[in-house]
């Protein structure tokens, strides 16, 4: 369900003497106005873990994921030996696109594995950390 928000500036030169005149006041009053919607319609239809970019990468990269529902999300990094090397997000998060950014610059040259769980949901994918 969309939802519409409405905002209005006004401002208005000073008046400087008592003899100024209500015509000079409205002739400076500026009246803006906007309208923010809130698309609830753009959510994504499912859930989905994307390529990491860049990729290879040297010291960060960004990974980014959807989710289509409210959902417990863990995002971990693992080494190619299954060890996990860092855990980027442990929370429950809304539906919608979400990115994080990961900084490798502690970790060695190598391949790395990146793995989310989101409800139901899990998916796997590689990474390479060149220095």
């Amino acid at each position: 369900m969309a939802r519409t928000y409405s905002y209005t500036v006004s401002a208005a030169t000073g008046l400087s003497t008592a003899k100024d005149s209500l015509v000079a006041a409205i002739e400076g009053l500026v009246v803006i106005s906007t309208a923010v919607t809130e698309a609830s319609d753009n959510l994504p239809e499912a859930f989905e873990l994307n390529q990491n970019y860049p990729n290879p990468f040297n010291p960060s990269t960004v990974i980014g994921y959807k989710l289509s529902a409210v959902s417990s999300v863990t995002l971990k990094v693992y080494d190619a030996l299954g060890r996990e090397v860092a855990a980027l997000v442990e929370a429950r998060q809304n539906a919608g696109y979400h990115q994080i950014t990961f900084n490798a610059s502690k970790l060695s040259s190598g391949v790395y594995f990146y793995r989310i769980t989101a409800g139901t949901f899990t998916d796997v994918k590689k990474l390479v950390l060149v220095k």
